[in-house]
């Protein structure tokens, strides 16, 4: 993904705008095969990029696993309407700002991206790491640039429109950002969907349950 790691990192918000997000991960599935994309699994921004994949140009993809990241009407809905969700989503207001989300991010030994990944189980030589890849203040900007565009109406893409493509919907239960009423929500968006809940897994949940993750997986292909 634009902006993560060691990607390309474009510069300005609109670089990040969700017409061209959708359009990387098409030219993705044009350079790597026929066309279309036997099974398309991401998780968080990179599943919210799958749905509006799957939404936009459904022939391209055949399977859609999206883990931890709800049809962009269930998002919509819930953020809308539930209160625990509006206080959850701070940090998408936060991240409105430019250039103090990167330096409070950063400072006090980068006390305050330490808690956006915490959970139980991360293992301190996976935190190091996640650490030394957004060490410099620069590094933090692509990501953060998401949220920046989220705002726009190209970004939030044309979020009524159902799913026809099979999706199997993985979503870890002790979630601290979402809801986990985004996940039974998008079932109203999917013609054929299937909803994977792993309750003792965080919004992390292919980190945090892995088998499980890929037993869930392969039941979905198994019967569609």
């Amino acid at each position: 993904m634009r902006g993560y790691g060691d990607s390309d990192k474009p510069n300005g918000r609109d670089a990040y705008k969700m017409d061209r997000l959708v359009d990387d991960v098409c030219q993705i599935i044009n350079i790597l095969g026929k066309g279309k994309c036997d099974v398309l699994l991401a998780h968080d921004w990179g599943a919210g990029i799958g749905w509006e994949v799957v939404i936009r140009h459904p022939q391209m993809v055949r399977r859609f696993v999206p883990m931890n990241c709800p049809h962009p009407a269930a998002f919509i809905c819930v953020i809308s309407s539930e209160l625990t969700q509006i206080f959850k989503s701070w940090y998408m207001i936060f991240f409105q700002l430019p250039v103090v989300p990167e330096l409070l991010l950063t400072a006090f030994r980068a006390s305050l991206f330490r808690w956006v990944f915490q959970r139980p189980g991360l293992k301190e030589e996976d935190a190091k790491a996640y650490l030394y890849l957004y060490r410099h203040r620069n590094d933090l900007t692509g990501p953060i640039n998401y949220y920046r565009s989220m705002i726009d109406p190209d970004t939030m893409g044309q979020e009524g429109i159902v799913v026809k493509v099979p999706t199997l919907l993985i979503w870890g239960g002790e979630d601290r950002f979402l809801n986990i009423s985004m996940a039974h929500q998008s079932a109203k968006w999917a013609e054929n969907f299937t909803l994977g809940l792993i309750p003792e897994a965080s919004h992390w949940v292919q980190q945090d349950a892995p088998h499980n993750v890929n037993r869930k997986i392969r039941e979905f292909l198994e019967k569609v």
